[in-house]
This record gives C-alpha cells, structure tokens and sequence, in this order.
C-alpha cells in the first residue's frame, strides 16, 4: 500500500478508522469489500485504493494538497489513484478555495467574487512566517 505512509496523523478520530455501517452499505456498491483491510484497519479495493472514512477526508485532501500545491484538476486525478470516498470532488474544491497560496496565484480556484494579485515568497511565508522573495 503505497499511500498509508503518507496518510496524515492527526487526532480527528480513532485508530484504525471507523467506517460507518451506512458508509459500509455504501461502499460495497462502490467496489470495496469491507473484509479487506490494511493491517492499520483501512479499508482497499483490488486497485489498492483506500476507502477514507467521511470524518477523515477532509484532512487526506489537506495533507495531499499542502504538500503538492496541485491545482483542482490535478489533485483529484492523484487523489483518485489512491482513495475513494463520498464527496471527494467537492471537498477537494473546498480545499483549494481555501488555500491562500492558490487564490492568490491562480485565479481559476478561487471563488468568483474573490480577485487577489500575486504575491511572490506566500507559501514560504504561510510556512514559515518569514516572507521570502522568490
């Protein structure tokens, strides 16, 4: 399982996951059998992509776009690959709206009534508090 390192750790939840039994219902239409689990209690299918519980999906999307910085298109596609879940298009582009780095540097992911002008050194400056020019 090549994305269970990379899964953030974080104390949204319990350890392993808990998959609702109406999310279970679900996910058996969705390819995944509910049996076949990671040793850490992850739910996969035969392509090996991990079914994310609903309360853990927002902070996957997270992890996965802070360390990329992949716009809207690119993100899903790479998330795709690897996990599955509900809702995971429309919590991707929740993400990007929220991110400052790309609503101020790509005006297609922020909002409509958002304008920001580009400001070189914002990420470095997000990350470390020090504004770097780039």
């Amino acid at each position: 399982m090549l994305l269970i390192p990379l899964l953030p750790k974080t104390d949204c939840g319990p350890e392993p996951p808990i998959y609702s039994d109406e999310y279970l219902k679900r996910a058996l239409n969705w390819g995944f059998d509910p049996n076949q689990r990671t040793h850490d209690g992850w739910i996969y299918n035969e392509r090996e992509t991990i079914l994310a519980p609903a309360y853990f999906r927002n902070d996957i999307v997270e992890c996965i776009h802070d360390s990329t910085q992949c716009g809207r298109d690119a993100t899903l596609q790479w998330i795709q690959k690897y996990v599955s879940g509900s809702h995971i298009n429309r919590t991707i582009q929740k993400v990007i709206e929220k991110c400052l780095f790309c609503t101020q540097n790509n005006p297609k992911t922020s909002p409509p009534h958002l304008t920001q002008e580009f400001r070189p050194g914002v990420k470095e400056q997000q990350r470390t508090g020090k504004l770097i020019l780039l």
